[in-house]
């Protein structure tokens, strides 16, 4: 049975783990590696280029289960296919921030924002901050939500930042509107606040 390689989708054929079109890897003896979180085969070039970054990596296996890969003359490394490197970027990444804010631990919630390239925030945290960057409150939020739902409504919300279009509706979860999806940048609850007031009338 073919496999598809979990970050370029080409097929890997299973006598050399290797596109029919390209040579097997003599010098590594090995011919496909394996995802740290789903184990999805993808061809060596392939794995080697998804080592998850090391700052990124002192993060990740606090929040999702994986396996350290060991590949001969690479040392031990989280390697992720396609589908798994999304939900790092996000469903880890989000759980990983609510927890930090949560425990009000603000050094480490600074270095996951480094790692994950939010600079403007990482500074904005370290400057001595007493609370998270000015997100949106769920407790605040959860109320004209809910009147979307109930009305079966959604809205777009601009981001001030970049000008994305953020779409909110009932099931949209509050945590999610602290940050645009798009640019990073911190969302003003107060603004959100009135919006969604605004468009509920």
């Amino acid at each position: 049975m073919m496999e598809k390689c979990g970050r370029c989708g080409e097929r890997i054929s299973p006598l050399t783990g290797m596109p029919f079109d390209k040579r097997f890897y003599e010098e590594s003896g090995r011919y496909v590696g394996r995802c740290s979180r789903c184990e999805a085969t993808m061809h060596m070039e392939c794995f080697l280029s998804s080592k998850l970054s090391d700052r990124r990596a002192v993060f990740m296996p606090r929040f999702c289960p994986m396996k350290l890969r060991r590949i001969a003359g690479y040392p031990s490394a989280y390697y992720l296919c396609k589908e798994c490197e999304r939900f790092v970027e996000n469903e880890i990444f989000d759980q990983a921030v609510r927890t930090y804010e949560r425990c009000g631990d603000y050094n480490d919630l600074a270095s996951l924002y480094e790692a994950f390239g939010y600079l403007d925030l990482a500074t904005r945290v370290r400057g001595g901050m007493s609370g998270p960057p000015s997100g949106a409150a769920g407790v605040e939020l959860s109320g004209p939500i809910e009147r979307l739902g109930i009305e079966a409504r959604s809205v777009s919300y601009q981001c001030p930042h970049c000008s994305a279009s953020i779409r909110i509706d009932g099931r949209t979860d509050p945590d999610r509107l602290r940050f645009c999806g798009k640019c990073g940048g911190a969302l003003d609850a107060r603004d959100l606040m009135a919006f969604l007031s605004a468009s509920s009338r």
